[in-house]
């Protein structure tokens, strides 16, 4: 069937791209050897990407079970010498108070922590030019 609008026509055909290129040059375009060839690489490249996604999935998962292993699960969150460079779990409520930056004049109601992050550019002369440098 036809689709037209004002300035084009445009034909859909029920036949495919591939189809139409195997009809019109009696191949698809590339020896049996080459297809081949790409078909293979193809498969090798594959499969080595998802080995490496498996790699890096058994060696996180080695990683969270060592670390569940060795981790101390507390109670009530009391600081113990004892326990110092251990990994600790605790479950406990958190109270958020009111924060002031005295440099900033800012207040943050209800926080558990304000951070400042602070970036410049300085303008310095060379050769004539004014550059902005970090």
């Amino acid at each position: 069937f036809f689709f037209s609008s004002r300035r084009r026509h445009t034909r859909f055909l029920p036949v495919s791209w591939a189809r139409r290129c195997v009809q019109e040059t009696g191949t698809w375009g590339a020896d049996k050897k080459q297809q081949r060839f790409f078909g293979f690489s193809f498969v090798l490249a594959g499969l080595s990407i998802l080995w490496l996604f498996e790699r890096r999935y058994v060696i996180s998962n080695r990683v969270y079970d060592k670390a569940q292993s060795r981790c101390l699960h507390l109670d009530e969150p009391i600081i113990v010498p004892a326990n110092e460079g251990r990994l600790i779990h605790v479950v406990s409520q958190v109270e958020a108070s009111d924060i002031k930056d005295i440099e900033f004049d800012m207040q943050v109601q209800k926080s558990l922590r304000l951070r400042r992050s602070v970036e410049m550019y300085l303008y310095t002369e060379k050769n004539g030019k004014c550059q902005k440098e970090w």
